[in-house]
């Protein structure tokens, strides 16, 4: 990235309202201008850490910008922890997290198949699946010493708005 990392001012993460989110937060960053989200990708207007893209892309972004990742917080880049950029950590019910994420890989190509669903509950369970344990992705973060810098809601919390 050519810009410093500080710049990319708002991350969040998500177990499930990931597209949801994409939506919300440059609505909030453009002052309810529906220009952007008419007019570009949700995966353009708030690109994913992890995509390969992800340069050419978070260069484009005038400040403040978003970024989404579903990475753990101990895989976050060294930049990341020392930088003041904030995070939203979007939760969801891990039964419903488990009920995606089999469809999701049923779907996805680059993904493992998942199996059946009693063979995928078990690999969920067990952690054997990107990025590992939902339950330790949830607690990485929660213990994360980010003070003011994170905040916490759960998809649940979103549909009662």
């Amino acid at each position: 990235l050519q810009q410093p990392f500080y710049r990319l001012f708002y991350y969040f993460l998500s177990s499930a309202g990931t597209i949801w989110m994409q939506e919300i937060l440059p609505l909030l960053l453009n002052g309810g201008d529906l220009t952007p989200i008419q007019t570009i990708p949700n995966w353009d207007r708030v690109p994913w850490l992890e995509e390969k893209r992800l340069a050419v892309i978070a260069d484009t972004l005038t400040a403040p910008r978003a970024m989404v990742t579903h990475f753990p917080f101990r895989l976050m880049p060294p930049s990341f922890h020392a930088s003041k950029a904030k995070v939203i950590y979007v939760m969801r019910n891990p039964k419903d997290i488990l009920v995606s994420s089999y469809y999701f890989h049923q779907m996805a190509e680059f993904l493992d198949d998942p199996g059946t669903f009693d063979e995928f509950i078990e690999k969920f369970l067990d952690g054997n699946v990107m990025f590992g344990k939902w339950t330790d992705h949830v607690k990485g973060w929660r213990t994360a010493e980010l003070g003011d810098r994170i905040l916490f809601i759960t998809y649940e919390e979103m549909c009662q708005v």
